[in-house]
């Protein structure tokens, strides 16, 4: 068996100092193997974002190791592409261009090719379906192709790593079931490994081969889940007895975690809300009637 691609060992990360800690991760461990879809899901405040954000470089672990190829993270990289849920992408650049940006970087650009980055661009608008919005502006673009852009951006380098942070949360429901085939088909294309948050558990094991469910306050591993659906998906795979047992225990395991659930057992002590003795509601004027003050004419 092959070594995994990211290993994350014992990583904790702590916002704040004194007695304005916040602990988002303790002690973590994770591997992810070479080739796969991971999807993260947790009651808020588990640290999913937090998590992929360290992945990423763009925050720096507190305590612990994260390893990818096994090399140390110390910053983001090229071998990581990024994408979140807010498109960012350029307004003043095209379709073509902001999937070319990164080219414009210092540190990626290389003597003679120009021209591969270029057809590199073409390639990828046409894997995501834009190839003929190749030289619109964002605004042009709906919510669901300017993620497209964002996508094929990430993947310009040809990073070995994906990360998403619910990169579908804003888009209507058919835009996101289309672009989670669409990321199937990219990954399928692409070969690479992607790590990706949600809060659908039905998008979770739809996308991925496994689904790690991470517990809050602290944020932590609970509980891995195999995914055991044909390589492949498609939609009436939803309504199939595996997937529907699969989201069950993924759903319980998240409820069981939450802090909402004890909210609502403390709430429920109190029980339902009393009318406060002697309290009456005002009298309304009667209905089409208006009381009025002075002259009336």
């Amino acid at each position: 068996m092959s070594a995994p691609i990211i290993q994350i060992s014992a990583v904790s990360k702590v916002f704040g100092r004194g007695g304005d800690e916040v602990t988002a991760l303790a002690g973590l461990d994770l591997e992810i193997a070479r080739g796969s879809i991971v999807t993260l899901v947790g009651a808020s405040g588990c640290g999913k974002s937090t998590l992929l954000r360290i992945l990423a470089g763009l925050d720096a672990r507190t305590e612990g190791e994260v390893r990818v190829d096994g090399q140390a993270v110390h910053g983001p990289g090229p071998d990581r592409g990024v994408v979140f849920q807010s498109y960012s992408l350029y307004p003043w650049l095209t379709v073509e261009q902001n999937i070319a940006f990164s080219t414009r970087l210092a540190a990626n650009r290389r003597r003679g090719e120009k021209a591969a980055h270029a057809a590199r661009a073409r390639a990828l608008m046409q894997l995501v379906g834009l190839e003929k919005f190749a030289n619109a502006y964002p605004h042009q673009l709906s919510g669901g192709m300017q993620q497209r852009v964002a996508i094929a951006r990430a993947l310009h380098l040809r990073p070995p790593i994906l990360l998403m942070d619910e990169p579908f949360g804003a888009l209507d429901a058919q835009t996101r079931e289309l672009m989670q085939d669409l990321l199937l088909h990219v990954f399928e294309q692409e070969g690479c490994t992607i790590v990706f948050v949600t809060h659908d558990v039905e998008e979770a094991i739809y996308l991925g081969n496994r689904v790690v469910v991470l517990a809050p306050h602290p944020g932590r591993l609970d509980s891995v889940h195999e995914v055991s659906l044909p390589a492949h998906r498609s939609r009436d795979m939803i309504a199939s007895p595996e997937f529907l047992e699969l989201r069950r225990k993924v759903t319980e395991r998240i409820r069981a975690t939450s802090t909402m659930t004890n909210d609502l057992s403390a709430l429920s002590q109190f029980g339902a809300p009393q009318a406060v003795a002697g309290a009456s509601l005002p009298d309304l004027p009667a209905a089409g009637l208006t009381q009025t003050t002075g002259d009336q004419r």
